[in-house]
């Protein structure tokens, strides 16, 4: 199940019927074939299985790959996949049925059906309706801890989404939320009067003849046709095994095992309007007036009730993906134009999901003409595109190069995409994957500078590695914006800065955003997408007071927090081995070496998750630590690390022993990092000086090896870091971006440590650790630092 982010503006849609069947060209059908499955080896996909309808008919089913690789069983258009999010379609239709029977209206509060539905902010909770919960704009931030674990019911869910904070106003932002779909599922049970699996057999599956789909793992884990799930290691170039994740606490947002032949009925019945073999499942008017009705923009598209909405060249799109362990599915379908599909795979999320919407809609009604041989480029003349280019989104180098006379683009963590030859905006697509462009970039030498990556009409520009980007706004003419700047009603903080000779957004637990040069109105547009932009407000002195985003034409304003830099601040920067000397000297190093080891026991509240739980930590010298968070019926987290060893378990996930940037990570994490010798820890360091609420202050920025930079601000009259920030990344590839404030710094035995850090991400939201209670010098029972032990062997503090 995935998690979309950004916003951009409202698509307009004229109502169409159904296009009527059509005939398809075999030829087309085996160039689907051929492109499918050389798509599908290149985005790492063991097996998947694809029908596809025009009009009333199924005119291609077939498997490509295989459903096991232990087995060697080949996939067939039979086999059983987890479909994860596309479920929600399902749960949408499945309410739409009720609406028709005027038992529900998309617009009921949903303390209409559910009075003891609750939430931290009650006035949020009364205005919150169906359509808001199915549209995922209620405020909330995701909250997937509540369920991930599978332990938790309904009960503790919904105690724990009691106490969730929101991160948005309603209605005012896209948080992709799993959560509000098991709500949707509670308000269907208590109008319809059963149970959500029983309503989605009797009012969807049965009559649309999807014999063989079922809504829990139970009832398919001996069916031979079920595939086995895996996740692409990149790193070792090899295929892992993952158990299916037992999603019955979460069933509405993403429970559904099918194979593509039934999945196929649901697409027939969402060309033909509700309607399928004859029969009326759903009523007609609740799909262009309602179902695939703009709700929210999400980046270039907007989302529905249950659906994805965007064009493809031209055409209106619906479709929506799905992922969860070991599966990954695509439903799309074209309905002005009678054709759609169901992509089934058995591998966590992969390129091929969105790649599959080109390769399968340009085969089967595309414009032969426009794939048509186009003439080879001479390799000479494409050796000046090739080079790093900084993705800040990624937090990594993508790397262009030249491969069999042919442009790539190297991805790390996935793979290398071939790039076609230009259009005539000089855009040039990804193989395959047709929606995604690039665009090099040239100055006034002919030289290349950067490149426009554009996914889906999200756009990011990724500077050349080694080449200076022209610089479009002084430092003086800057310096005026430059500061923090708070939103009461969002309760966030953003900060603007400049970057690369640009004026730019901070948005904590996202990105640094870069604008455009503002237009005549005095609009700062975000480069990623016009949809976004900031304007400066001044006061009768000319001081910028606060900044007005606009974001899919609401305004929300930021009132300046703290004031910019002085300028032309006189101060002695010190290297980075001299401000490591500082923070040592005033933080304790020394005492911290006579200590044999330090137990920390404490609270951790995930505020945007509705949990609170405990964690305890036990640290010895520089190479040694150990942690266990519990969150009871939620889950628990244990990380241990001695050396160059380390390991991590949970309640969502089997033990794994970390090697390369993950062990890095692990190791970035030990409380007493900045007490150690930092030339051990990153390999590059640079510091400057700035100033914070008027206080003095040095950034250190730090590279670690393979993972994203980390800039560390450190008050010098202390050594205190009063914040952090940088990338944390996950298994599989990609990070998050993350940010940490240390507050409550207190002395235990000469050594000064932060007793407070609140984390912020994009995922989590705002997690807060408060340690209680500090004892140097324990005794255990046993050596934590290693968990590769025998099942059954005693805890270090048993």
């Amino acid at each position: 199940m995935r998690t979309p982010l950004i916003l951009l503006a409202t698509l307009l849609f004229l109502l169409t019927p159904p296009a009527t069947a059509r005939e398809v060209d075999p030829a087309r059908l085996d160039r689907l074939a051929t492109e499918l499955d050389a798509a599908r080896i290149r985005a790492h996909v063991p097996g998947c299985s694809i029908a596809v309808v025009v009009g009333d008919e199924i005119v291609f089913a077939r498997g490509f790959g295989l459903q096991d690789l232990e087995a060697s069983k080949p996939a067939t258009a039979e086999t059983i996949y987890a479909i994860g999010s596309v479920t929600k379609s399902f749960t949408a239709g499945l309410l739409a049925t009720l609406v028709d029977e005027g038992r529900l209206g998309w617009d009921d509060p949903v303390r209409r059906h559910l009075p003891d539905f609750t939430l931290a902010d009650d006035t949020l909770a009364a205005q919150v309706t169906v359509r808001d919960l199915l549209s995922h704009r209620t405020g909330l931030l995701g909250t997937d801890l509540l369920w991930a674990s599978g332990a938790a019911g309904w009960p503790e869910i919904r105690s724990a989404l009691a106490r969730a904070e929101p991160v948005a106003p309603l209605r005012t932002a896209f948080n992709y939320q799993n959560v509000c779909y098991l709500v949707a599922g509670k308000v269907a049970e208590a109008v319809g009067g059963v149970d959500y699996a029983t309503l989605v057999r009797d009012r969807l599956l049965d009559p649309m003849e999807m014999r063989t789909a079922r809504l829990s793992i139970t009832d398919v884990a001996a069916d031979e046709r079920l595939a086995r799930g895996y996740v692409w290691d990149a790193d070792a170039e090899t295929f892992e095994r993952l158990p299916m994740r037992n999603l019955d606490n979460i069933a509405p947002a993403g429970a559904i095992n099918a194979n593509v032949r039934e999945m196929a009925q649901w697409i027939r019945l969402q060309l033909h309007r509700g309607q399928v073999g004859g029969r009326r499942v759903i009523g007609e008017n609740q799909f262009e007036p309602q179902l695939w009705s703009p709700q929210i923009a999400v980046g270039n598209r907007q989302y529905g009730l249950g659906w994805f909405l965007r064009t493809w060249n031209g055409k209106r799109l619906v479709e929506h993906g799905g992922n969860i362990d070991g599966f990954s599915a695509q439903a799309a379908f074209l309905p002005d134009d009678g054709v759609g599909f169901v992509l089934l795979c058995n591998v966590s999320a992969s390129g091929l999901q969105a790649g599959s919407i080109d390769v399968v809609f340009d085969a089967v009604i595309g414009d032969p003409a426009s794939k048509a041989p186009v003439a080879a480029e001479d390799p000479a003349d494409l050796e000046r595109f090739t080079g790093e280019y900084r993705f800040d989104a990624m937090d990594a180098d993508l790397t262009v190069l030249l491969r069999d006379g042919q442009l790539g683009l190297d991805v790390p963590g996935q793979m290398v995409y071939d790039l076609l030859p230009p259009d005539a905006d000089g855009r040039r697509a990804f193989r395959g994957f047709e929606a995604i462009t690039v665009r090099f970039n040239e100055n006034d030498d002919g030289v290349i500078v950067s490149l426009t990556l554009d996914q889906a009409g999200v756009v990011f520009e990724l500077p050349r590695a080694g080449v200076d980007i022209p610089e479009e706004i002084t430092a003086a003419d800057a310096w005026p914006y430059l500061g923090r700047y708070r939103s009461a009603a969002m309760q966030m903080e953003i900060e603007v800065l400049r970057q690369n000779g640009r004026l730019a957004v901070d948005v904590p637990g996202q990105m640094v955003y870069e604008l455009h040069a503002p237009d005549d109105e005095g609009r700062w547009a975000f480069r990623m997408t016009d949809a976004i932009s900031v304007r400066f407000e001044r006061d009768e002195n000319d001081d910028v007071t606060a900044v007005t985003m606009n974001q899919s034409g609401l305004d929300m304003r930021f009132d300046r927090s703290a004031p910019p830099p002085p300028r032309d601040e006189e101060t002695t920067t010190p290297t980075a081995a001299e401000l490591m000397h500082v923070v040592h000297e005033q933080r304790g190093r020394d005492a911290y070496e006579q200590l044999l080891n330090l137990r920390l026991d404490g609270t951790i509240e995930f505020r945007n998750q509705g949990i609170m739980g405990t964690v305890t930590t036990l640290v010895s010298g520089f190479d040694r630590f150990w942690q266990r968070i519990d969150l009871g019926v939620f889950g628990w987290i244990q990380t241990s690390c001695i050396g160059e060893e380390g390991w991590r378990q949970s309640a969502f996930e089997p033990l794994d022993e970390l090697d390369g940037p993950m062990l890095t990570q692990l190791r970035l994490g030990h409380p007493a990092l900045v007490l150690d010798h930092w030339a051990t820890r990153f390999e590059s360091m640079t510091v400057t000086g700035l100033t914070e609420d008027g206080v003095p202050m040095m950034l250190l920025e730090a590279e670690p090896a393979g993972l994203p930079a980390v800039k560390m601000v450190i008050d010098t009259s202390d050594g205190r870091v009063v914040r952090a920030e940088g990338g944390t990344r996950v298994a599989g590839g990609g990070t998050i971006p993350t940010s940490v404030r240390y507050e409550d710094y207190r002395t235990i035995a000469g050594v000064l440590l932060p007793f407070r850090s609140i984390t912020k991400t994009p995922v989590y939201g705002e997690v807060v650790v408060q340690i209680e209670r500090a004892r140097p010098n324990v005794e255990l029972t046993r050596e934590p630092w290693f968990m590769n032990l025998p099942e059954g062997a005693p805890g270090p503090l048993d």
